[in-house]
């Protein structure tokens, strides 16, 4: 059963693709969804009551094929569009949080993540491959002090637990410092996991990681003290 269709007779504006996955806002009953922008000519964030489809708000930020991701707190929407410009939305206000877009250079890969133990410390992965840590400081963005920008080829969708885990096209994954940005280790240490690309991280307990291979392989790979083996 169809419960209510969002822009059923094209009254809330033009939509154009959408590739990322929609983020839901329990506490507001609303779901935030981004698409492309045909080149700019249209808006790319919608937030749209989950309780009847009714659009509640929209944001032109060009083309955006990645997820949006909400705050710990539940106040700030965090959205990379394919220009590589990183955005912050207030959500308790349904405007434009920095007073100006964060410059990351290339798009982000898949969805930015925050740490837990530091609010507003944003870490993402960019189709250029740097692994990158922005600070969220309310009014504005910056760079995160004594971060060093890795380069992780082919560089998937990160995962943040005790170290920030990466997915590369060399075939490894990657262990990245949480405070300094280093890339300290990879898995396997020689050779590659099955000599294909390695792609986004998950866990289940957080003590281990999984990952998927160009090759059609899973890994289970066991973490020793929530750091790679």
């Amino acid at each position: 059963v169809v419960l209510w269709t969002f822009n059923g007779t094209g009254t809330d504006g033009s939509v154009d693709i959408i590739s990322g996955q929609p983020w839901v806002d329990y506490g507001r009953n609303r779901l935030y969804v981004t698409s492309r922008a045909a080149g700019g000519a249209q808006q790319s964030l919608w937030a749209i009551n989950t309780l009847n489809g009714a659009l509640v708000a929209s944001f032109a930020l060009l083309d955006v094929d990645t997820s949006p991701t909400m705050s710990f707190t539940s106040g700030a929407l965090y959205v990379g569009n394919t220009s590589g410009s990183l955005y912050a939305i207030d959500l308790n206000t349904l405007a434009l949080k920095w007073s100006s877009a964060f410059v990351l250079g290339s798009a982000v890969t898949g969805f930015v993540w925050e740490d837990g133990a530091i609010p507003g410390r944003l870490y993402m992965t960019t189709a250029d491959g740097n692994v990158r840590c922005v600070q969220d400081n309310g009014a504005s963005a910056s760079a995160c002090a004594g971060w060093t920008v890795s380069t992780v080829a082919g560089a998937s969708t990160p995962l943040v637990l005790d170290k920030l885990f990466v997915g590369s096209s060399d075939g490894k994954v990657h262990q990245i410092n949480l405070t300094t940005g280093v890339d300290e280790k990879q898995f396997p240490a020689v050779g590659s996991l099955d000599g294909t690309t390695v792609g986004d991280v998950s866990t289940e307990t957080g003590n281990e990681i999984f990952v998927g291979t160009s090759g059609g392989k899973i890994f289970r790979i066991a973490l020793l003290t929530g750091a790679l083996p």
